[in-house]
């Protein structure tokens, strides 16, 4: 039987009544500890402290707070909480842009049962890796790894989890980086093997840095981090030397298979 209190942690954030409701009883069947509902995201904020959630549902319309915007002001305060975007928008922009924010998932209205299963399933994959390394864990020696990283993405929340990801499959990451320009500045400090790189990024984009990057280390794996791989933008940074291309919202398995095929 599961502790009461190693049970996940969840907040639901949506305008309406019903489906708050709706949620909270799925999500206690699937073993979910709700800790809270909201109707809007300024509640929302100012509980975050105070409940401790591990996972929060967030409805992307909600009357005071645009969904995406929230989703950055949760992790830039709380980047180990893994988000789900609630939205009934069939947009494939709208679950792009909010993946390559920083979303663990999506539940899309009207959902299922089955519909939650699946997120949840995804959902204990962010907070494996999301979670904060037991004290007792010894770190992985570079000389046992299969290769070494260096990642460079905005998000703090996405550096987390994909570190996590790697590092449990033998990666060695080395450096971490912000900005484009923070990741030309930590590969040519630590050689890696591996350079992964989010394409949207302040001061320099992934693209503009991976073109740096090649100019002064021509033979490193660059793999592009996006939620967006779409044809046009496959065929420029495949031009720019891009190797591969890493999926968000991440799943580990993906994420391994795509790094092991170029080792």
């Amino acid at each position: 039987m599961i502790k009461e209190n190693t049970l996940p942690r969840i907040m639901i954030v949506d305008d309406s009544s019903l489906i708050r409701s709706l949620l909270q009883a799925l999500f206690v069947d699937e073993g979910y500890k709700v800790v809270g509902g909201f109707d809007s995201g300024k509640q929302l904020l100012a509980n975050i402290a105070r409940l401790t959630p591990n996972v929060i549902c967030l409805d992307y319309n909600l009357p005071d707070e645009n969904g995406i915007e929230l989703l950055i002001k949760i992790h830039e305060a709380h980047p180990r909480i893994a988000v789900v975007m609630i939205t009934g928008n069939e947009s494939k922009a709208l679950e792009k842009k909010a993946a390559d924010a920083g979303a663990s998932g999506f539940l899309r209205k009207p959902f299922t049962p089955q519909d939650i299963a699946r997120e949840l399933k995804r959902l204990a994959s962010a907070l494996k890796f999301l979670a904060p390394k037991k004290s007792n864990e010894p770190p992985l020696c570079p000389d046992s790894a299969l290769a070494r990283v260096v990642i460079a993405d905005d998000s703090l929340t996405m550096r987390m989890m994909l570190s996590g990801i790697l590092e449990e499959a033998n990666f060695k990451v080395v450096a971490e980086a912000c900005d484009g320009k923070q990741a030309v500045e930590q590969v040519l400090k630590h050689s890696p093997d591996f350079v992964c790189l989010d394409i949207n990024m302040p001061v320099m984009s992934g693209l503009k840095a991976l073109s740096q990057i090649r100019m002064k280390q021509p033979n490193i794996k660059a793999l592009m981090i996006t939620a967006n791989a779409d044809r046009s933008l496959v065929v420029q940074a495949s031009a720019g030397g891009a190797n591969g291309y890493i999926i968000k919202p991440y799943e580990a398995q993906t994420v391994i298979d795509v790094m092991t095929k170029l080792l």
